[in-house]
């Protein structure tokens, strides 16, 4: 039997998402967790939230800044898609966002508040090992077509690589280092938010394809995105990024 174009990026993510066991980077893991779920999904929009050992959420990362709204909310309200999908052992969803009807009363605050978003279904498959709930992978789609339960299927199994990693590098360097690496990271978001800022201002072009760009080329060029972004942020950075792609 052939393979198809989608079995080759399905098995290509997977040989990427392992290799952070060894390699490991926690932020640039779950963007590359949500990078990767995009690109075989159909959902528009992915975030991950990542909880500690008490089961408070430790951190959240977004595709994008609608994602990154939406994790907010959730983890402001301590409802939705995410925190109802930690425990669960299969997929969340989808679940359409009405205004009425019985999925209107799952979250009566996470809810409207998507919806004035554009959003119109959400989904949520645990970053789970084992017994060992770690997070969710969130899927916020604003058009059709939704995920079917194929779709949700392949998410779970690219959440499930990411929190075997997490959780292997959890025991090998303990729980403060990971914490720690997170910790960095959302100080360095800072930093990458004035640099999409930047760039979105320089080149006439939106937040989120400014973030595109950034990304792109610091995954082409093997550099970290927080180094690439502060030197955009002091002025300076690589002058490829001006032309569009």
């Amino acid at each position: 039997m052939p393979t198809t174009e989608r079995e080759a990026g399905i098995a290509e993510a997977v040989s990427d998402l392992a290799r952070h066991a060894v390699d490991f980077d926690a932020p640039q893991l779950l963007h590359d967790l949500t990078t990767h779920t995009l690109a075989l999904l159909p959902p528009q929009c992915a975030g991950v939230t990542l909880l500690d050992d008490d089961g408070r959420v430790a951190y959240t990362i977004a595709s994008d800044e609608l994602s990154r709204q939406l994790e907010s909310h959730q983890a402001e309200l301590g409802e939705g898609p995410g925190p109802d999908s930690v425990g669960r052992e299969e997929p969340l969803g989808p679940v359409a966002l009405r205004a009425t009807g019985p999925d209107s009363l799952r979250w009566p605050r996470f809810g409207p508040r998507a919806r004035a978003l554009g959003v119109i279904s959400v989904a949520a498959v645990p970053l789970r090992v084992s017994d060992h709930a770690l997070g969710a992978l969130d899927l916020f789609s604003t058009r059709p077509p939704l995920p079917s339960a194929l779709d949700l299927s392949v998410a779970r199994s690219l959440a499930t690589v990411a929190a075997s990693s997490l959780l292997l590098q959890r025991r090998i360097q303990g729980q403060q280092v990971v914490v720690g690496q997170l910790r960095q990271a959302l100080e360095s978001r800072v930093v990458i938010e004035q640099a999409k800022g930047i760039l979105a201002e320089r080149l006439q072009i939106s937040v989120d394809e400014a973030f595109r760009r950034l990304r792109a080329h610091a995954r082409s060029q093997g550099r970290r995105l927080t180094v690439l972004a502060a030197e955009i942020a002091e002025g300076a950075g690589p002058g490829e990024l001006d032309p569009s792609p």
